[in-house]
């Protein structure tokens, strides 16, 4: 299992990857819908979405450490991820390019304060999860931030899209 550093580490690499990514492009661009991944999403949208699973790994924490009912289990028990994810692209489509990128940066920041607390007895420490009683805290952060095969690297399963996107833009 990952270690609280590599976890941050992993994040840090993914964050860098994407501001490297978008340098250059210009806002109007990087709002521009039905851009990444032959979807929908703008690149606004996407740094949303990435933005809202790191809040998501902050409140896990939170709710962990304070010994409560953890809502990301409640969320993987019932519909899944499909709806939250939209319903949270959605709320945060009207907020300013500027102002999502400064939660992008701020909410990372605050992740990996949090992730560098954690010893490595406490990220072992079971994660209170009925359905997979072994996994530990550290494994169900994995998971929120990351994806299949891919602990805490939820970036990686973007960026392939996010450089099809940027590629013409930053090369103009």
């Amino acid at each position: 299992m990952m270690t609280p550093a590599e976890a941050v580490e992993t994040l840090a690499r993914g964050h860098r990857d994407v501001h490297v990514l978008l340098a250059g492009i210009s806002l109007e661009e990087l709002e521009e819908p039905a851009t990444i991944g032959g979807g929908e999403w703008s690149a606004t949208d996407l740094i949303g979405h990435v933005t809202t699973w790191e809040e998501i790994a902050l409140a896990t924490v939170e709710e962990w450490r304070a010994g409560e009912g953890l809502a990301i289990l409640r969320t993987f028990a019932a519909d899944g991820t499909d709806e939250l994810n939209a319903d949270e692209v959605a709320r945060k489509s009207e907020t300013p390019l500027r102002e999502q990128l400064a939660r992008f940066d701020e909410i990372h920041d605050r992740l990996a304060a949090v992730l560098h607390s954690f010893d490595d007895g406490e990220w072992e420490r079971a994660a209170r999860d009925e359905r997979q009683p072994d996994r530990s805290i550290g494994a169900l952060l994995g998971g929120v931030l990351g994806t299949d095969g891919a602990p805490v690297d939820h970036i990686s399963a973007h960026l392939r899209d996010l450089r099809a996107f940027a590629a013409p833009r930053s090369a103009g």
